[in-house]
């Protein structure tokens, strides 16, 4: 979505995603979701890509991983229900599927030798419709972005023109990109928190496709400064965990029944703390997990939402429970 903010910069944000699926809604009796399956999908053969969660098997959906300080993984769980699956990033698909996304695009609309979409629909879609105005948004990794489209950030990549759109959710990443004037293009999906071998995957077909006689050399390099932010990142966790193992040794001025309750912004739903064993949990709609102590001094918790933590100071007045808490400049008030 392109917004205007008081200065007058581009700004991105998913809101432009839920509002085109509530107009959707409002004039489709069977939904948006049902709408892009029957309009969208099922023409260009996406027999695998799903805005909900139920009824697939679990054990083909990628979950996220999260690295430690001795480079080794940990599984993490896919916190998403069929409630969360919006239409901004509520859609689970598949190599295949998001290929064939891809060809119709680069293709005005046609596939497998038949047309699926006007061409002229495809080509709107891909038109400027606002120039980027911020300087750190006009490149993203290898990829300089012009402005943004109906639903596309429109660019170029060495100085051809590039359309494409990334997405991440947790640790999960995906690269979607194709230059029009070559009609070639790349799909490249990551569930390993290294992000940026997505794009380097990607600049890699290219430059081998261009006939670019560094494309190796390149290629070498830009992994070998992988491996270095790899090793980086390797050492900020082992700090952050040190700092957040420091941080639960703290002794909080107040007993956990006093954090525990029922919380309630009417835009943002109810936010719940449990305390059970010694410890607290949360539960905030599809998402739940521990509580752990962020500043004790200033009644500070942290929770972790899909890999993005987030810190809740509690108020209190006098003796007894917390009368309310914030959250990322949100108040929400305790349930009676």
């Amino acid at each position: 979505m392109a917004g205007q903010a008081p200065t007058n910069d581009l700004v991105y944000g998913n809101f432009g995603y839920n509002v085109a699926a509530m107009v959707i809604d409002a004039n489709r009796p069977e939904g948006w979701k049902r709408f892009l399956e029957q309009k969208v999908y099922q023409p260009i053969g996406m027999r695998d890509t799903y805005t909900r969660v139920s009824g697939l098997n679990a054990k083909r959906i990628a979950k996220p991983h999260r690295f430690r300080a001795d480079g080794s993984y940990i599984t993490e769980p896919f916190f998403k229900t069929d409630a969360t699956m919006n239409s901004a990033g509520g859609h689970l698909s598949t190599l295949r599927d998001l290929a064939r996304w891809t060809i119709v695009q680069a293709d005005s609309g046609m596939i497998d030798g038949k047309r699926v979409f006007p061409a002229e629909a495809v080509a709107l879609s891909h038109r400027l419709i606002a120039k980027q105005t911020r300087d750190q948004a006009k490149r993203f990794a290898f990829f300089d972005r012009e402005g943004w489209g109906a639903g596309w950030d429109i660019g170029t990549y060495e100085g051809e023109r590039m359309v494409s759109r990334f997405g991440s959710y947790h640790t999960t990443r995906s690269h979607l990109s194709f230059l029009p004037a070559r009609r070639i293009g790349v799909v490249v999906m990551s569930s390993g928190g290294l992000s940026a071998l997505t794009d380097i995957v990607a600049a890699f077909a290219y430059d081998l496709e261009a006939g670019r006689p560094d494309a190796r050399q390149r290629t070498e390099q830009r992994m070998d400064e992988l491996r270095k932010r790899f090793g980086d990142s390797r050492r900020n966790v082992a700090v952050q965990d040190s700092t957040r193992a420091a941080r639960q040794r703290q002794p909080l001025s107040r007993p956990l029944t006093d954090f525990a309750g029922v919380y309630e912004e009417p835009s943002f739903g109810k936010l719940t703390f449990t305390a059970r064993a010694g410890r607290l949990d949360f539960r905030w709609g599809a998402l739940h997990g521990p509580a752990e102590i962020f500043d004790a001094a200033k009644g500070q918790l942290r929770i972790e939402t899909a890999g993005s933590g987030s810190v809740v100071t509690f108020s209190f007045q006098g003796e007894g429970p917390a009368q309310s808490i914030a959250m990322q400049g949100v108040s929400f008030k305790r349930v009676r």
